[in-house]
């Protein structure tokens, strides 16, 4: 049994080596493409805390305009709602064998959200993770806030560029 949990064992830690980015933190091979002002608009919830281990989830009803700016540099700009990107960047986030294998996304943009994304968002400040992926003119994946380890979502990533390449 134990000589079994050792190859398994083996084979998660290649598979996860693998599937990450060539290198992490660097930005994404085909930055050309992913430059530029990137639009849409979707539906925003948020999750708020009431009382030990209760959660609510508050929703905008209406979607709420998504505007993004991805800079060369692999910096983004851009606000979900009336919150604004702050110290946001693209990253890669898989490498060959995880694109192969379709496991998780292309990219992923990390930073915070600041301010109330639509009202009643009494949240100020929110750690955000967007994973997506480019596909044609645009770019598919979710919002999530980041909380410690845990993440949740908040909205879809649905946007597609605004005006020419």
């Amino acid at each position: 049994m134990i000589p079994l949990i050792i190859k398994l064992s083996a084979l998660s830690c290649i598979l996860m080596l693998g599937c990450s980015p060539e290198k992490p933190g660097t930005l994404p091979e085909i930055q050309d493409g992913l430059q530029g002002e990137w639009n849409g608009k979707e539906v925003a919830k948020v999750r708020f805390v009431r009382g030990f281990g209760n959660y609510v989830f508050l929703s905008s009803g209406a979607p709420v305009p998504c505007f993004i700016r991805i800079e060369t540099n692999g910096n983004v700009e851009g606000k979900l709602g009336t919150a604004i990107f702050r110290d946001c960047r693209v990253e890669s986030n898989r490498g060959a064998l995880g694109r192969f294998l379709n496991l998780a996304t292309d990219f992923r943009i990390s930073g915070r959200l600041e301010g109330p994304i639509f009202q009643g968002d009494t949240i100020q400040v929110k750690q955000i993770s967007i994973p997506f992926t480019q596909i044609g003119d645009s770019l598919t994946g979710s919002i999530f806030h980041r909380e410690g380890n845990s993440l949740f979502p908040m909205a879809g990533f649905e946007l597609v560029r605004k005006g020419p390449k």
